[in-house]
């Protein structure tokens, strides 16, 4: 099976995240906690904020913690994941998972650098 990176677009850190979404974060984290030293275990009850604050804290000094976009003047976090088979599509008021064309066309705010 190839790898094939998609996006999860989160609009509010306020939601809480699902038990797939729980498991497939704890995996990439565990595979990477040795290349850092550092794992954040998240749990049931954590928020989309948590997961962010999680990989932040991992993997700020190296890709891999996701960028914030803005789309309409409204605030995303985009975090890139190699897609699996056991995620389920998550609960659309806080998050949707997009492919990679889809990330592209998504409609995000033009920069303008002065």
């Amino acid at each position: 099976m190839s790898k094939t990176t998609v996006f999860l677009v989160v609009s509010d850190l306020t939601g809480l995240l699902s038990s797939d979404i729980i498991a497939l974060s704890n995996a990439r984290n565990n595979a990477r906690a040795d290349l850092n030293g550092v794992y954040v275990d998240l749990e049931e009850g954590d928020t989309y904020g948590d997961l962010r604050t999680s990989y932040k804290d991992l993997y700020s000094p190296m890709k891999g913690h996701g960028s914030l976009r803005m789309k309409d003047g409204a605030e995303y976090w985009a975090l890139p994941f190699t897609a699996s088979d056991e995620m389920t599509v998550p609960d659309p008021l806080y998050a949707i998972v997009l492919d990679r064309a889809g990330y592209l066309s998504f409609g995000w705010d033009v920069e303008e650098i002065v």
